[in-house]
């Protein structure tokens, strides 16, 4: 390196014994800012990059926040705290960060204190505080902030009049105080089905179902929101939708048209795109080059019949990730391909990745991270790795390779996590790997040891994390000439963070493993005197020994040793209360799993002293006298109740951090409530057939962070409910059975807006107070079986847009306030069972263009209903048992190709009806059940 360029660089200098997240280079495209794509890796250690370079860091769940302290005023941009626990006083670690442009905090405990810790960051460009605890007052000590553009406010106590006031103070900063953002999609029919993605403490991605893409649909701000597109036609309609409301769109259709590009371009925010079914010849893909902003492209199951149809994703300048998953790939030239496109990471799935398609690749690529899954790949395609110089991640999930088609990762030099799923890998692979120098994880699913190779590993200097599957064959030829040398020992890897072993052996020994941290043993027949070198892993915080039943005493003595360990799991164990006692001496033990093993309750008394205890598997449901030993785990957050009662509930009243009590059938009072009333981290509580009454219901008004209520077959009355009105997290609330409710109590719960799932099922509601439900906007389930209601009440459903569930079973109305239910478009599960339905009503029901499921047991309809209910195009399951129609009817049902189930009664039919019935729906099961029986 010249001394030019050595004076263009700069360094960083984070701690060295534990990351603070995950860093990533902050560059621009054109003349927006792009996305923190181009991850640098972990802020751990000394980092090296060019000294104009800008830095954004993703803080990490379980990052010391003190050691933002040691750092430069310059040295980040842009701090994201969004997956780590901060409140106002550990928030000061970053008021020395001058230098911050970005800081994001969304739905953090942080609050008006808090704001004073931002007092010297003056050049802030852009801050989240969504979600927090800052009010009004907190944005008065914002004023100086002079270079702010945007702040979010959203979901927080600030005002519109408090916004504006500090708009005075900063004219240029456009300040978010609306919570979510609103989509558009057709009312008549919807494409698809609608997800948010979710990411887990780990940074995992999942997704969880909003509902339907139907009408106006609200989600949050930062919603990254995905579209599975289910009807074509009605995806082509979608011409409401803005460039920004769809983040990952899922288009899986043998078929793509000009029609379908015209809304697909239209979201030109685009981030995920995947494709599936599609014959790709060489235009079909022309239409891609908009989707400047697209960084993931994924084709599934698709007929690559062109050897230019892959070429538009050359024009694609944000891609990062190209995924070809079941693919035929044909006349592909993938090394071609590799070599036009900035693609960082590529997987390639399925059989038809074979040797031939690797072949092609014959020069350089830019791929950083390579995934092979379920191929056909042989020791002789993996000669392409070569080619991959900059490879930091290889993924092979292939059973055609061994340790010889390893070799090639030997000059993969810049690796940093391999892993390897495949069957015949001998133990002289870790001869090959111990030249990777940089390698930090490494995962092998199985591999044969015969005494020779597993010392290499101690060559790999950077190793944080490896995961070994070890066996030896005893039925190989040769095992008799190396079984003396057999001997799994992990030793001298002093870089080593985190170690998962699964081996059939009875021995297991742990060396020099100084940073150790997690260890994960479960499973194994190691026997109680074969673990060795356990207490020597001074800094282990987390020990999984789940299903180890031959470990005792000898091992439990060696856990006792541990000073820092945190988590601890022995469930499915022997471990019985005598040899647990050496538990006590754990004092930094935050959770332990006793479940499944020779333990009792008794065992509590070993751990009554361990005052940092968050959560316990315990062995059995807590009863009374179990109680006493946990007064003293004020940080405990989860109880697994039994029979308690009003006395043994007075023994945790200290136990503020509990997020969930499950009472249910158990004997108590108001007074019992009393003892609980400080849990104000409270989130789920089940009253359900306890003796409360309205004099108890006041402690509710406490749980402030309650999302989930059942009061069902409780005395409370309508005073009681007053106590609700305060709740407004609240999503679920069961009043099933309470039967001194009235329409004064339910007005009550109308001021509950965040409100989801409702059961009013034999309560005393009526028409008049079932008409207050219509300022719960985002109710999806409602139960009203058994009420007064008449069809009269039913107008109230013409404000209920969310509703995906209705239960109207055993109430009397014909149907004829269906025609209300028009607004319902996102109904999918409709219960009218033993209600006095008639057929003039089901005509009203066809206009619900996502039911289905639909119940009509035992109501007063006829064969002359038919022809309405083989209108409902969307019906899965359908239930007639009881109903005044014959077996031979029901051919009229043809039209109901999407039909999966059929309940009706049994009867007697000829082989001609049968045989008629399973050619008009084919795809049915038709089940006959007994109609005096009650099928739910």
């Amino acid at each position: 390196m010249t001394e030019s360029e050595t004076k263009a660089l700069k360094e960083l200098h984070f701690p060295q014994e534990r990351s603070l997240g995950a860093l990533y280079q902050i560059y621009r495209t054109g003349t927006m800012s792009g996305w923190w794509e181009n991850k640098l890796g972990e802020a751990q250690g000394t980092v090296q990059l060019v000294k104009e370079a800008n830095l954004h860091l993703l803080v990490s769940a379980d990052a010391d926040l003190r050691d933002f302290n040691y750092l430069p005023a310059d040295a980040l941009q842009s701090i994201d705290f969004r997956m780590v626990d901060i409140d106002n006083q550990s928030l000061e670690c970053i008021s020395h960060l001058t230098g911050l442009r970005y800081l994001s905090l969304p739905e953090r405990k942080i609050g008006d204190d808090g704001m004073y810790s931002l007092r010297n960051l003056r050049f802030l460009h852009t801050l989240d505080l969504g979600g927090t605890e800052v009010s009004d007052y907190g944005l008065s000590k914002l004023r100086h902030l002079t270079e702010l553009r945007k702040l979010y406010v959203d979901s927080t106590a600030v005002s519109g009049p408090g916004a504006a006031e500090l708009n005075q103070f900063l004219p240029n900063c456009h300040i978010v105080v609306h919570s979510g953002r609103m989509l558009n999609f057709p009312f008549e029919v919807s494409p698809g089905k609608l997800l948010v993605a979710q990411a887990d403490p780990g940074g995992q991605r999942t997704w969880s179902e909003v509902g339907e893409a139907l009408g106006t649909v609200q989600v949050s701000r930062r919603a990254f929101v995905r579209l599975e597109v289910l009807d074509r036609e009605a995806f082509q309609k979608c011409e409401r939708l803005k460039p920004d409301d769809i983040q990952s769109l899922d288009y899986l259709f043998d078929e793509i048209s000009d029609l379908d590009f015209d809304v697909i371009n239209r979201l030109s925010g685009l981030r995920e795109l995947r494709l599936g079914g599609l014959e790709i010849e060489k235009y079909t893909l022309r239409e891609l080059a908009n989707l400047q902003r697209l960084r993931t492209l994924q084709l599934t199951s698709c007929n690559i019949v062109d050897p230019e149809a892959l070429k538009p994703i050359t024009k694609l300048s944000s891609l990062k990730e190209l995924r070809l998953s079941h693919c035929q790939p044909g006349p592909l030239d993938l090394g071609d391909l590799l070599s036009r496109t900035p693609v960082k990471k590529l997987l390639l799935e399925g059989a038809a990745v074979d040797n031939n398609l690797l072949s092609t690749i014959a020069g350089e690529n830019s791929i950083e991270e390579l995934y092979l899954v379920f191929s056909s790949v042989t020791d002789e395609g993996l000669q392409a790795l070569k080619h991959f110089k900059n490879l930091r991640t290889l993924v092979l999930r292939t059973d055609s390779i061994t340790e010889e088609g390893l070799e090639n990762v030997l000059n993969l030099t810049d690796l940093v996590r391999l892993v390897v799923r495949a069957d015949d890998i001998s133990e002289a692979v870790f001869a090959s790997f111990r030249y990777l120098k940089q390698l930090e994880e490494l995962s092998l699913r199985q591999v044969d040891l015969k005494g020779e190779g597993l010392e290499y590993l101690s060559e790999l200097v950077s190793l944080k994390r490896l995961h070994l599957g070890i066996s030896s064959d005893a039925t190989k030829e040769e095992f008799e000439s190396y079984k003396d040398r057999i001997r799994l020992f992990i030793d001298n890897l002093p870089a080593l963070e985190e170690l998962s072993l699964r081996y059939d052996g009875p021995d297991i020994e742990l060396g020099y493993l100084p940073r150790l941290r997690v260890l994960d043993l479960s499973n194994n027949p190691v026997q109680d005197r074969g673990l060795t070198g356990l207490a020597g892993l001074i800094n282990l915080e987390t020990l999984h020994l789940k299903g180890c039943n031959r470990i005792g005493s000898e091992v439990v003595a060696k856990i006792s040793h541990l000073p820092h360990l945190k988590e601890l799991d022995l469930s499915l164990t022997r471990i019985n209360n005598e040899q647990a006692q050496g538990l006590s001496a754990l004092s930094e033990l935050r959770y332990i799993n006793l479940a499944s093993t020779a333990c009792d309750n008794r065992v509590l008394e070993s751990l009554s002293e361990l005052s940092d205890l968050r959560y316990i598997d315990y062995p059995k449901a807590l009863t009374d006298a179990d109680m006493p030993h946990l007064s003293k785990l004020r940080h405990l957050r989860n109880l697994r109740l039994g029979q308690v009662s009003d006395q043994g509930l007075t023994h945790i009243e200290s136990l503020i951090m509990v997020g969930e009590v499950n009472l249910s059938g158990q004997p108590i009072s108001d007074d019992g409530l009393a003892s609980i009333r400080n849990m104000s981290h409270l989130k789920d509580l089940n009253l359900s057939d306890t003796r409360i009454t309205d004099g108890g219901m006041v402690y509710l008004s406490n749980f402030k962070e309650l999302t989930s209520l059942n009061l069902s077959s409780t005395q409370i009355s309508d005073d009681g409910l007053s106590a609700l009105t305060n709740l407004v997290s609240l999503r679920s609330l069961n009043l099933e059975n309470c039967k001194r409710l009235r329409d004064r109590g339910i007005a009550c719960i109308s001021s509950l807006t965040s409100l989801k799932w409702l059961n009013l099922c034999n309560t005393r509601v009526t028409d008049s107070g079932i008409a207050s439900l219509r300022r719960l906007p985002h109710l999806s389930t409602l139960r009203l079986s058994f009420t007064q209601i008449t069809d009269d009440g039913l107008a109230v459903l013409n404000q209920l847009h969310d509703l995906n569930v209705l239960d109207l079973e055993n109430l009397e109305i014909s149907g004829v306030g269906f025609k209300h239910m028009s607004a319902c478009r996102r109904l999918k599960e409709l219960k009218l069972s033993s209600s006095n339905i008639v057929d003039d009503a089901i005509a009203y029901l066809s206009e619900l263009p996502a039911l289905e499921e639909l119940d009509l047991r035992n109501t007063q309809i006829t064969k002359e209903s038919l022809k309405s209910l083989a209108a409902i195009k969307s019906l899965k399951k359908l239930t007639l048992i009881g109903c005044d129609i014959a077996y031979g009817d029901l051919v009229e049902l043809a039209p109901l190709t999407a039909l999966e189930t059929l309940n009706f009664h049994e009867c007697e039919y000829t082989r001609v009806e049968r045989a008629g019935l399973k050619m008009a729906l084919p795809g049915c099961r038709i089940v006959l059940l007994d109609k005096d029986v009650n099928w739910t």
